[in-house]
C-alpha cells in the first residue's frame, strides 16, 4: 500500500464505460527491463470488470489495434493474472499465474515483471501490496522488441466505475536488489516435514539438503522439495527419522542466496506441537479507536503466544460475535504477540516504533459494546476466548474511545472482566508489546455449582460459576445420581463451558428430588478443583399459586447508582419453578404494567429458599453479605423507584402470587438516610401491604440481608428475651469462657439498643451499643477490656441493656456478671 495509504490514480467514471490512461516509454528490449505497480480492485473481475496494466505498446491508444504486450486483471473471467500478447486485434494468453486468486470482493496486489534480454519473461505478485514476491510463472516471447508507451486500460459497469486504484509505477532497468532474504515463517506439517517460506524468490542452493542443519539428532534433511503452489516455499523432509514432539529444534541454514545471489545465514526454532487450549491467548481488543489516543486508529486484536516456540497459524480461525475469519500463513514468535486487523492497517502497526508482527483481514469490526472472540485451531479446538463486554474497562472515561482493554495476568485467562481493565498506557494500547498493565493476578478460587436446571423430561442443564476445563467437565465419569440415572450424552457451550447439559437415558421423573454428585476432578481453566462433596439437587417444579412465593426484601433506594433488588421467599412446601413468573408493575388501573420475565430457561426455588432479583448481582455482592451467592437472578428489572411503587410477582398469564406497595415512610424515622438501606419484610406469613410488616433491615447486618432470613423476622410466638451468658468469665485467652455474650430475642422490629458495662461504683467502664439499629434478633460479645482497650479488673461488674422502638416499646434488662482471671 503507499506509505500516505492514498493511492495517486483512481478511476472516476459514473457509468458503464472504458478508460485509459497512457504514458510514453521509448525502449528498446535490448537490455533487462523492469516493470512493477500496486493496484487494488474492490470488486471480484470478471468480463465486464476488468484492467489491463500495458506494459508496452506502439500505439498511444490502448483502445486501438496495436503491439504490446499487457498483465491482465480478470482476462476473460479468470482467477489469476495473465501475461497477455495483442498483435494487433488478436489476444494471445502467454502466461496464466499460479499465485494470486482474483476471486475475492477486493484484490490487492503489487506485481512486478521482468523480461531478459534472451526474451524470458519472469511474473511475480504479492496479494499483501507488499513486496514479498512469488513467483507466478515464467515463459520466453521475442515478439516484439521495443515499446513506445505503456498505460493503464479499464472496463467498468456503473457499480464498479470508482473501484480501480493504481499506485507506485515503475518501469525501467532492472532493479538491482541488494537486500538479504528472510525466513518468513516455519511450519511443521507432520511429524517428518517442515515448510520454509522464504521472503522473495530464492535461486537452486535452498534445495541443497545439505544447507540445512537441525540438533537435537537429527541433522540434514533427506529430502528438500518445492511446494508446488508457491516457489517462495520449500518442503524439508527428515523421512525416517522423526520430529520429536514438543521439542524445540534449531536449524541453521547456510549457503543459500536469492536470485540476485544476496546470501542468507540464519538460523530458526521450530517444534512439533499439538496445539490445545490457552497456547495463545487473546490478549489485548481495541474495540472503539475513535477517537484516537496516539495509536493508529484501527481496531485490532493482539495474540500472545506463552511458549517458548513459535507457532504457526495457518488455517487457524478467529471468530467475532458471528463472523469468523481464516488466519493465513504467519508464526507468532515464542513469547512474541501478533496484531490481526484490517489489512489497510498492517502497515501503520508495523510502522510503530514496536514494529508490530501483523495480520490483515480484508474487514475487520468488533462491536464497541461487546462481543464474544474465540479463537479456534484448524481443527476447531478453542485455544482462547473472550467475552468481551464493554464494562470490562472499568473506566468510564477510556470506555468513550480511544482506549483498549488488556488482560492482567496470562497465567489466569479466563477470569473475564476479573483480568481485564482499560490499558493505561499513553497511547491507550500497547500492540506487539507487553500490557501496561501487565502483573500477578492469580486465580485460587475453586469453581461451584450454581444450580442443576431441568429443562424437559430427560434433559438436565447444570451451571457453574466460572468457566471450566472442556475435558474434565465432559467426563461422564464425574457425574453420578441419586436416584440412579444414567448418561446418554454431555455437552458444554463452547468455548465457555460453564454451562454442562447432560441427556439421559431414562426420563426423569416428575415426583423425584434428584441430586447429582459430582467428583472433584472436574477443574476450571486453571486447575482448581471444585469442592470435594460437591452436589446440586434437582426436580420438576411446579406452578406456583398465589402467596406460595412473597415479595419479602426490597432495596428501593440504593447507593449511587447501584441496582435495586426483590428478594423473592418460597413460603410453600413445594418445588417451584420461577420461569413461569414474571416482575412488573401495575398502571393506573392495576392493570400489569413493564413486565419482566425472571428465568425464562427456569430457576427452581426449594421450601424456605431465598432467591435475590438485581440488574447486577455482583453490585449487591460487593455490597452486603449474603451466605448464598448462588441465589441471585440478574434480570431487567420494573421500575423500583426511591418514595413508592408497586411490585407484582405474577405467572405469565398475569395471575398475581404476591404484590407489595412500599412506601418511603415503611422506614425506621429515626433513619438519617434510607440510601442502601432496604425494606424488610417481617413475616412471610402476614398479609403484604400490612404496614407494620415491612420494617428498615438492621444496621447490625449491614441494612440489607439479601438471599438469607430477614434481620428484622418476627415470628408471632416470639417474646422478649435477653440472655447474658456465662454468669462468670475468664478473658485469659485460654479458649474456655473467654467471652460474655449479650443477645436478645426482640418480637417487634425495629428496636435501637443500648449496652453499657457498669463498675460496682457505678462508673461506665465499656460502651459496647450506643443506640444501635438492630435487627429482632443478634448477640454481642464482650472480652474484659474498657473503652482504652484495656484490661478490667477481676471482679463484678453490672450489664446494663436498654431498647427502644419509634412504637414507644421499651425494655430494659440489668444482669451482674463475674470477671474472673486464671491464675
Amino acid at each position: 500500500m503507499p506509505s500516505d495509504l492514498v493511492p495517486t490514480i483512481r478511476t472516476n467514471g459514473s457509468g458503464t464505460d472504458t478508460t485509459f490512461l497512457v504514458s510514453a516509454f521509448n525502449q528498446s528490449f535490448v537490455d533487462s527491463l523492469e516493470w512493477s505497480f500496486w493496484v487494488k480492485l474492490s470488486f471480484n473481475p470478471s468480463t465486464g470488470n476488468f484492467a489491463r496494466i500495458y506494459i508496452c505498446s506502439n500505439s498511444e491508444n490502448l483502445e486501438n489495434p496495436l503491439n504490446g504486450y499487457y498483465i491482465a486483471l480478470g482476462y476473460n473471467g479468470n482467477d489469476r493474472i495473465t501475461l497477455v500478447k495483442q498483435d494487433g486485434t488478436l489476444h494471445t494468453p502467454l502466461l496464466v499465474g499460479s499465485v494470486a486468486d482474483l476471486n475475492k470482493s477486493t484484490n490487492i496486489l503489487r506485481i512486478k515483471v521482468k523480461r531478459y534480454d534472451d526474451g524470458t519473461w519472469k511474473i511475480y505478485s504479492d496479494e499483501t501490496g507488499n513486496t514479498n514476491y512469488s513467483l507466478e510463472g515464467q515463459i520466453m516471447d521475442n515478439s516484439f522488441t521495443s515499446s513506445n508507451y505503456l498505460g493503464i486500460f479499464n472496463q467498468y459497469t456503473s457499480s464498479n466505475a470508482t473501484n480501480f486504484y493504481f499506485d507506485e509505477f515503475y518501469a525501467g532497468p532492472v532493479v538491482i536488489d541488494t537486500i538479504k532474504p528472510s525466513i518468513i515463517s516455519a511450519k511443521v506439517i507432520n511429524s517428518f516435514d517442515l515448510a520454509i517460506t522464504y521472503s522473495e524468490a530464492m535461486n537452486n542452493s535452498i534445495f541443497d539438503h545439505n544447507n540445512y542443519l537441525a540438533d537435537h539428532g537429527l541433522g540434514n534433511p533427506t529430502s528438500v522439495t518445492e511446494d508446488p503452489n508457491n516457489s517462495n516455499i520449500v518442503h524439508l523432509s527428515w523421512m525416517p527419522n522423526p520430529i520429536l514432539d514438543d521439542t524445540i529444534y534449531s536449524l541453521a541454514i547456510s549457503n543459500v542466496t536469492d536470485i540476485a545471489g544476496n546470501l542468507l545465514d540464519t538460523s530458526i526454532i521450530f517444534a512439533l506441537h499439538f496445539p490445545k487450549a490457552y497456547d495463545v491467548l487473546i490478549n489485548e481488543i481495541m474495540a472503539d479507536p475513535d477517537p484516537p489516543v496516539a495509536l493508529p486508529p484501527y481496531e485490532y486484536i493482539e495474540l500472545y503466544n506463552p511458549n517458548p516456540f513459535p507457532i504457526n497459524l495457518e488455517n487457524w480461525k478467529i471468530k467475532i460475535s458471528t463472523t469468523t475469519r481464516i488466519i493465513g500463513n504467519v508464526n507468532i514468535s515464542p513469547n512474541g504477540f501478533l496484531i490481526l486487523c484490517n489489512q489497510n492497517a498492517t502497515q501503520d502497526f508495523e510502522n510503530l516504533p514496536q514494529h508490530c508482527q501483523t495480520y490483515g483481514f480484508s474487514s475487520f469490526s468488533i462491536s464497541n459494546s461487546g462481543a464474544d472472540i474465540t479463537l479456534y485451531s484448524p481443527d476447531d479446538n478453542v485455544i482462547s476466548f473472550a467475552a468481551f463486554k464493554d464494562t470490562w474497562y472499568q473506566d468510564p472515561l477510556k470506555s468513550q474511545g480511544g482506549y483498549s482493554v488488556e488482560m492482567i495476568d496470562p497465567s489466569n485467562p479466563c477470569a473475564g472482566d476479573n483480568n481485564w481493565r482499560a490499558s493505561n498506557s499513553f497511547y491507550g494500547g500497547t500492540p506487539g508489546q507487553i500490557n501496561s498493565i501487565y502483573g500477578t493476578n492469580p486465580d485460587n478460587i475453586r469453581p461451584e455449582i450454581l444450580r442443576a436446571i431441568i429443562q424437559n423430561s430427560n434433559t438436565l442443564l447444570i451451571l457453574f460459576t466460572e468457566p471450566l476445563d472442556s475435558v474434565t467437565a465432559l467426563n461422564v465419569n464425574n457425574y453420578t445420581f441419586d436416584p440412579l440415572l444414567s448418561i446418554s450424552q454431555i455437552k458444554g457451550n463452547e468455548p465457555f463451558y460453564d454451562k454442562i447439559t447432560i441427556i439421559f437415558n431414562e426420563l426423569i421423573d416428575s415426583n423425584t428430588i434428584y441430586t447429582v454428585y459430582f467428583n472433584d476432578s472436574i477443574t476450571d481453566c486453571v486447575g482448581n478443583q471444585l469442592p470435594m462433596q460437591s452436589s446440586a439437587r434437582f426436580a420438576f417444579g411446579k406452578i406456583p399459586e398465589p402467596y406460595d412465593i412473597v415479595i419479602n426484601e426490597i432495596l428501593h433506594d440504593p447507593i449511587g447508582n447501584n441496582t435495586p433488588f426483590v428478594e423473592l421467599y418460597n413460603r410453600s412446601s413445594k418445588i417451584l419453578d420461577l420461569k413461569y413468573c414474571i416482575l412488573a408493575n401495575v398502571d393506573s388501573i392495576y392493570n400489569l404494567d413493564n413486565k419482566k420475565s425472571i428465568a425464562p430457561a427456569g430457576f427452581p426455588i426449594f421450601p424456605g429458599e431465598y432467591i435475590v432479583l438485581s440488574k447486577d448481582k455482583k453490585e449487591v455482592l460487593a455490597q452486603y453479605y449474603t451466605p448464598n451467592p448462588k441465589n441471585f437472578i440478574d434480570m431487567s428489572l420494573p421500575n423500583i423507584t426511591k418514595d413508592s411503587n408497586t411490585i407484582v410477582l405474577a405467572l405469565t398469564n398475569d395471575t398475581i402470587i404476591d404484590m407489595v406497595k412500599y412506601y418511603l415512610t415503611y422506614h425506621d424515622p429515626l433513619l438519617l438516610s434510607t440510601d442502601g438501606v432496604s425494606l424488610e419484610r417481617v413475616n412471610p406469613n402476614r398479609p403484604s401491604n400490612e404496614s407494620s410488616n415491612w420494617h428498615s433491615a438492621a444496621s447490625s447486618v449491614g441494612y440489607a440481608t439479601p438471599a438469607y432470613k430477614n434481620s428484622q423476622y418476627s415470628d408471632d410466638l416470639y417474646t422478649d428475651e435477653i440472655t447474658i451468658e456465662p454468669a462468670y468469665f475468664s478473658p485469659d485467652n485460654d479458649g474456655f469462657q473467654d467471652l460474655l455474650d449479650i443477645c436478645f430475642n426482640f418480637k417487634n422490629p425495629g428496636y435501637h439498643v443500648s449496652i453499657t458495662i457498669f463498675n460496682l461504683v457505678g462508673q461506665p467502664v465499656r460502651h459496647i451499643l450506643s443506640q444501635e439499629y438492630v435487627g429482632t434478633q443478634a448477640c454481642y460479645s464482650w472480652d474484659g477490656k474498657d473503652d482504652d482497650n484495656k484490661r478490667c479488673d477481676f471482679g463484678w461488674y453490672i450489664v446494663y441493656v436498654s431498647a427502644f422502638n419509634t412504637s414507644a416499646d421499651k425494655i430494659e434488662f440489668k444482669k451482674a456478671i463475674s470477671l474472673n482471671i486464671r491464675k
